[in-house]
C-alpha cells in the first residue's frame, strides 16, 4: 500500500505540472526496453523520433501499469512527456483490423454454438506468442483479451512473418519480467481468455479470464459457470469443454466415433520448416494421423486456412498428455447448461459429432 501510495503522489506532481509538459506533433516509433521489472520499477523505454534518432524515457507507473500496457513494439505514438519522463501516449491509427474472420461469433451470446464460433475468429491469422492476450506486467489479462473484436496487431504481426518465425527467439519472448510482445499474438490461456471476454461481454475493458493455464479449468467452476472434474472419460467430453493440463488449456470441438478427439486452442505447433510457432487452430488429439480428428482437423484446415496451411500441418497430440490428470488443478470444465451461468444450447451443439458442428460453422 506504501509503495502504492507513493506512485500516486509521484503521478499527481507530474500532471500538476501542465506548464511544463511537452506534448509532441511528431510521432514516435516504439522500439523496444530496458531493465527488469521483477528487480525495479526502473526501467527505460527507448522511442524512435521522425528522424530516425533513438530517445530513451523513463515513464509514468501506476499500479495498473496504464500506459506500459498501451506499449506496442513497432508502432507509433503521440507522446506527452517532461524532461526525459513520458506522462502520457496515445496509438497512432489504432483499431484498423483488415482481416475478415471467415467465422466469427456475436458479442455477448452465451450458446454452445457461439462459443465455438468465437473460437474460430482469430484462427488462421494469429501467431502463438508467449504471454500473448497477457498484460505487460504478467499478472493478468491484456487489453486485447478484454476487447471486442480481433486486434489488428494480431493478423499483421502474422502476415509479417513466414515459416521461420519462431516463438522463442528473444525479440518476442518475454524479456526482463515484461510481456514486451503481448500484443502480437495469443498464448493458450490469452486465446481462452480472448473467448470467453467476446463470449460474456459487449463492451471493452471489463474484468478479463485470462489466468493461469494449469488452472483455469478449475478457476471457471469457482466462478459458478460450470463443473470441474478429473473423474472423467472420452463419452463425457462435451463441444465447449475446457481441459487444463499442465502448463497448457484446450477447447474441445468434440469426440469423434473413434475415440479421436478434435481440439481448438493455441498451441505452439512446429511449421513446415521445424520451428515453433503455430497459433489459434485445430489439433488431433490422437496416436494416428489416420484418425477421424486428423482427417476432419486437416480437411478444414486446408481449405479455409490455406495460408496457415502452408506454413502449418494440422498437430497431432497425445492423449496421455492431454488427458493428464495429475494434481489438485488439472481437469475439465463443463458449462451449466440452460442455467442463470453458464451457456445455452438452442442449437443442439451437445448433440451433433465434430464433423456436423464444423460443418454447421463453416457452411
Amino acid at each position: 500500500m506504501r509503495k502504492n501510495g507513493f506512485l500516486l503522489i509521484i503521478m499527481i506532481l507530474f500532471l500538476t505540472s501542465c506548464a511544463t509538459n511537452r506534448v509532441s506533433d511528431s510521432q514516435w516509433t516504439y522500439s523496444h526496453h530496458e531493465g527488469d521489472l521483477k528487480e525495479s520499477n526502473d526501467i527505460r523505454y527507448y522511442f524512435i523520433d521522425e528522424n530516425g534518432e533513438e530517445h530513451s524515457f523513463s515513464m509514468l507507473i501506476d499500479q495498473d501499469y496504464s500506459l506500459q500496457n498501451k506499449l506496442k513494439i513497432g508502432e507509433n505514438f503521440f507522446l506527452s512527456f517532461k524532461d526525459d519522463t513520458i506522462l502520457d501516449l496515445e496509438e497512432v491509427d489504432k483499431n484498423t483490423s483488415y482481416f475478415t474472420p471467415i467465422v466469427s461469433g456475436t458479442p455477448g451470446e452465451k450458446t454452445i454454438k457461439n462459443l465455438l464460433s468465437t473460437a474460430f475468429a482469430p484462427v488462421g491469422s494469429t501467431l502463438y506468442v508467449y504471454g500473448g492476450g497477457w498484460n505487460w506486467q504478467d499478472n493478468g489479462s491484456g487489453n486485447e483479451a478484454r476487447s471486442i473484436g480481433l486486434s489488428k496487431e494480431w493478423a499483421s504481426f502474422f502476415y509479417s512473418q513466414d515459416t521461420w518465425y519462431n516463438f522463442r527467439d528473444e525479440r518476442y519472448y518475454p524479456q526482463g519480467g515484461v510481456n514486451q510482445c503481448h500484443d502480437k499474438g495469443l498464448d493458450c490461456s490469452g486465446y481462452i481468455g480472448w473467448i470467453l471476454y467476446n463470449v460474456f461481454n459487449t463492451e471493452d475493458g471489463n474484468d478479463g479470464f485470462v489466468g493461469s493455464s494449469t488452472k483455469m479449468a478449475k478457476r471457471l467452476s469457482e466462478k459458478g459457470l460450470g463443473e470441474w472434474t478429473q473423474d472423467y472419460t472420452l463419452e463425457d467430453i462435451k463441444p465447449g469443454d475446457i481441459i487444463s493440463i499442465s502448463g497448457h488449456v484446450w477447447m474441445a470441438v468434440g469426440v469423434c466415433s473413434d475415440g479421436s478427439v478434435i481440439a481448438i486452442h493455441s498451441t505452439a505447433s512446429e511449421s513446415r520448416e521445424g520451428n515453433e510457432g503455430g497459433g489459434p487452430e485445430l489439433s488431433a488429439v490422437a496416436t494416428s494421423k489416420d484418425s477421424e480428428a486428423y482427417r476432419i482437423a486437416d480437411y478444414f484446415m486446408s481449405t479455409y486456412y490455406p495460408e496457415w496451411y502452408s506454413r502449418y500441418p494440422v498437430a497431432l497430440k497425445d492423449p496421455d498428455v492431454y488427458f493428464l490428470k495429475e494434481g489438485e488443478n488439472m481437469g475439465k470444465f463443463s458449462w451449466y447448461v440452460d442455467k442463470e451461468n453458464g451457456m445455452s444450447d438452442p442449437d443442439g451443439y451437445l448433440e451433433m459429432s465434430p464433423e456436423e458442428i464444423l460443418s454447421d460453422l463453416f457452411k
